[in-house]
């Protein structure tokens, strides 16, 4: 099937959620093997290479933008809302977390944006929906997910913030005063 793919196509992304390996496909269904068997056949077309998502950034322009106006999830049911913000808790909770993104990037903290991002991780979310008993889940329920993830986030944001006040005392520090004797 890649190898039939029109040859201007730029970008082939292969997503695998982690939890198929073992748990949606058992090692007897030769999942694994399948797994180490792909990379050899995919390359026996040389026009074909893996790559990095930060090398494909460097090396390729975006075709467009996506623009997503609401949370949308493979995961949704036809008849209600995304699973990942069904309730208040979650709504609430990914503003939250989005509020985040101008303390996070004017920090220049490599890590503080890759807590961040894992911070976005959808499982969190899931884990603070009413209906979460498909996967597995190490809340009790959805009241104690948000609570333990909402004290998370506010350690990062004070984190955040005092790292915003640190860096502003040091700049403060760094800078000759004028004083206006006026």
């Amino acid at each position: 099937w890649l190898h039939t793919h029109p040859g201007g196509t730029q970008v082939i992304n292969l997503f695998m959620d982690y939890e198929t390996f073992g748990i949606h496909k058992k090692t007897e269904s030769g999942i694994f093997d399948f797994l180490q068997a792909l990379p050899g056949e995919i390359t026996k077309n040389e026009a074909f290479e893996f790559a990095l998502p930060s090398e494909i950034i460097k090396t390729h322009e975006p075709a467009d933008t996506y623009d997503v106006a609401q949370t949308i999830s493979w995961e949704d049911r036809a008849e209600a809302s995304c699973v990942w913000s069904e309730n208040v808790r979650q709504h609430n909770t990914l503003k939250k977390i989005y509020s985040l993104e101008q303390l996070v990037m004017s920090s220049n903290c490599i890590c503080a944006m890759g807590n961040w991002g894992r911070l976005q991780s959808a499982d969190h979310f899931y884990y603070m929906s009413h209906d979460n008993g498909k996967y597995i889940n190490p809340f009790s329920n959805a009241a104690e997910a948000f609570h333990n993830y909402n004290n998370i986030v506010m350690d990062f944001e004070i984190s955040l913030i005092k790292k915003g006040i640190d860096t502003h005392r040091k700049r403060s520090y760094l800078r000759p005063v004028a004083y206006n004797l006026y």
